[in-house]
């Protein structure tokens, strides 16, 4: 009894009473039914390529809320197909024992489709609110083919199957995967429901540990929307659990946590903003929390994020894929986090293959300039634009106080060393520096520009 009045609740999130509204004209909208995969495909109307998101609904089943988000992104000039994965015609009834690999059904169906294309990165964002949060982190944890991924009211851990705790919901290779049980002890008969404490109570117990999604395993960035009001389930704290993998990987860049005061668990784009509650057909009340004005507010400052990290996201890529041992990076991330570094990036072919820290910090640099700027000529002299043998006479380059013809002989290579006998002093140049300068065979007029 008690499981089909948790099934019940649940299903609520099927945002009740809200009817899918009509498209508007500049929208192409049109339901996939494909080898097994069930979904709807909402873009602008356009015959160029467009990049691509999956969208997934949480425990209302189908894919009404996953459309209404859908329909935002396509508004923001994203192709966004809704899929569902429970809850419709020849796929499972409940949201219980669902395969990640379903889903690769839907990358397929993008890259066999000449007007939708996967990102920059050759990957294929993932949006989802609220249980399908909690699959989107999943998704990209074992497939690199999804990323970046987007969690609205997520989840840090792996929970049960809706109807039947005793199961998983989800499965890979076969498997299910591992969940957190459900300990606390719920009162399905109050007027007012709320399932927060016992979520809480739940990420307490002993065995949480062994449910809590490796969100570090993700091949790209991370951004988790959750309001401070949540009532059904703490979504902010759980996104805090996220974040702090993400630093205790000094890789806390590749992940956002926006969390927003007031706003309750249907905060997805395109949902109701006065969904605070639903009242059920027993007459019972399900509490989502937040209201209307921070509901809205939260769906209005977290959209240009979503939207930017979608259609422009930071690459990364397998080490192994590009000649890097994991194992070495992890003995050089050891290293680096005894040295006071507070940030580093090894890039190939353009893409992030190792970083440590904040990588999009902005520092204020002095003396390390020059070993940067050594950095990018090497660049340039392996590609045969630059002749470090080169002097600054044949290049034609003086200075403000005009340089003398023995000055003019030093070579690239001769001012990339510090050795080219230019003694123009930069700003700080102290009185002791200055003393222990050669003498010039002629008068110099000291000017504040250093060349080397």
């Amino acid at each position: 009894m008690k499981a089909k009045i948790l099934a019940s609740l649940l299903a609520a999130l099927a945002l009740s009473g809200c009817n899918e509204p009509g498209y508007p004209e500049h929208l192409q909208v049109s339901k996939v039914d494909h080898e097994g995969l069930q979904g709807v495909l909402v873009t602008p109307k356009t015959e160029a390529p467009l990049t691509t998101v999956i969208v997934v609904g949480g425990s209302d089943g189908g894919v009404q809320s996953a459309v209404a988000t859908a329909q935002v992104l396509a508004d923001q000039g994203l192709a966004a197909l809704a899929v569902g994965y429970f809850g419709m015609p020849r796929l499972p009834a409940q949201l219980s024992e669902i395969p990640l690999e379903y889903f690769s059904a839907a990358v397929d169906y993008i890259d066999a489709s000449p007007q939708l294309q996967r990102n920059q990165c050759q990957q294929v964002g993932v949006v989802g609110s609220s249980r399908g949060a909690e699959l989107a982190l999943l998704l990209g944890s074992h497939n690199s083919d999804f990323a970046p991924v987007v969690g609205i009211a997520p989840s840090s851990h792996s929970w049960g199957a809706i109807g039947d705790s005793s199961k998983a919901a989800w499965t890979y290779a076969g498997r299910p995967l591992a969940y957190l049980q459900r300990h606390s002890q719920p009162d399905y008969e109050v007027d007012r429901f709320i399932g927060r404490p016992y979520f809480v109570e739940d990420l307490q117990h002993s065995d949480a540990a062994q449910a809590e999604i490796d969100a570090t395993k993700i091949t790209g960035e991370v951004v988790l929307v959750a309001g401070e009001d949540d009532q059904l389930w703490p979504a902010a704290e759980m996104a805090e659990t996220l974040l702090q993998q993400f630093a205790d990987a000094n890789e806390q860049s590749r992940i956002t946590v926006l969390t927003y005061a007031g706003a309750g668990h249907v905060i997805a784009p395109g949902t109701p903003v006065n969904l605070s509650e639903v009242e059920l057909p027993s007459g019972q009340t399900l509490v989502l929390g937040g209201n209307a004005k921070a509901n809205r507010s939260a769906q209005e400052h977290a959209l240009p994020h979503i939207v930017a990290t979608l259609k422009d996201p930071v690459c990364r890529a397998q080490p192994q894929a590009h000649g890097f041992d994991p194992e070495q990076l992890s003995a050089l991330s050891d290293f680096v986090a005894t040295t006071g570094t507070s940030s580093m990036v090894l890039m190939s072919d353009s893409k992030i293959v190792f970083e440590y820290g904040d990588i999009h910090e902005a520092h204020t640099i002095h003396s390390f300039r020059k070993a940067m700027l050594n950095s990018l000529y090497g660049i340039y002299v392996e590609r045969g634009v630059i002749d470090l043998d080169a002097t600054l006479a044949e290049l034609g380059i003086d200075d403000l106080s005009p340089l003398s013809e023995l000055e003019k002989t030093a070579t690239v290579r001769q001012l990339l060393q510090s050795r080219s006998g230019i003694y123009h002093p930069a700003a700080a140049t102290s009185a002791g520096m200055l003393a222990q300068l050669p003498r010039a065979s002629e008068p110099v007029s000291w000017q504040y520009v250093c060349l080397q």
